[in-house]
């Protein structure tokens, strides 16, 4: 609900939507970008799948050590 409400905002429309879960269920990353999900990552997840999730959003690299 919270992405289709973020996508219909015209101020939100284009902000990437990245799923952190738990859940098990094979269809999520699909229904996630359905209702307008950029990605999904699924628990156990470290600092490099995260970081790789918002690289890919953001559609750039991001430099760890720069602050």
């Amino acid at each position: 609900e919270t992405c289709r409400l973020l996508r219909a905002e015209p101020t939100s429309r284009d902000t990437p939507i990245i799923l952190l879960t738990a859940s098990d269920d094979p269809d999520l990353g699909a229904k996630g970008r359905q209702v307008g999900a950029t990605a999904t990552v699924r628990k156990p997840f470290g600092s490099g799948n995260i970081l790789s999730a918002v690289e890919q959003a953001l559609g750039r690299k991001i430099d760890p050590l720069q602050r």
